[in-house]
């Protein structure tokens, strides 16, 4: 008998081993896995962070000054359609009231009023720019030290529409605007960037 004890305890030592390591792998599988690449929200970072409030809000009055400048050329545009219409129907003192008054000068006052307009385009933006891109710079810098601390190498921005988010398995969420977007707002004092 006793060769089966010997038997038996091989038989017995092999199932502990495997259902052992069969536990060690199914410990392994049910731990989520850590994020390979972080994702981050720049558009959302910019726009919703106390600095980039406080830019938009800078932007926001520089645009209400050419609106009030359109407004204005727009007014005149009015004004002289009206003339000229009135005008060309006979309802007007011709001499007194529309003396100069031609469809050369409306056109004149058209083509103002589109270039002023081009140009308002063209400023704003980058008036916007040169508010929003000093800020993008620190909070992907910040975004970068929140994935390493986190154990994770890559950032990538989630508002990019030519980027496409990599799957990261079962991986927990791996968005980290909130953190980033917490410690900017922490460094910012509205007298400009903590240092």
């Amino acid at each position: 008998m006793e060769p089966i004890k010997g038997i038996t305890k091989t038989v017995v030592v092999a199932v502990i081993s495997v259902l052992g390591s069969s536990g060690i792998a199914l410990a392994q599988q049910q731990q989520p896995q850590q994020c390979k690449v972080a994702l981050v929200n720049m558009q959302a970072l910019t726009t919703q962070s106390d600095e980039g409030k406080a830019a938009a809000a800078k932007v926001d009055d520089y645009v209400r000054v050419w609106k009030a400048n359109i407004d204005v050329l727009q007014a005149e545009l009015s004004a002289a359609q009206q003339k000229l219409r009135a005008q060309q129907t006979g309802t007007l003192n011709q001499a007194a009231d529309t003396a100069d008054l031609n469809r050369a000068t409306l056109d004149r006052k058209e083509a103002e009023l589109a270039h002023v307009k081009s140009d308002a385009q063209v400023d704003v933006e980058r008036y916007r720019y040169s508010l929003f891109a000093p800020i993008t710079k620190p909070a992907f810098e910040t975004a970068k030290q929140v994935a390493s601390e986190k154990g994770i190498n890559s950032v990538i921005d989630s508002s990019s529409p030519t980027t496409t988010a990599p799957s990261n398995g079962n991986a927990p969420n791996c968005d980290i605007t909130a953190e980033v977007l917490k410690r900017m707002n922490a460094k910012f004092s509205p007298a400009g960037p903590a240092k």
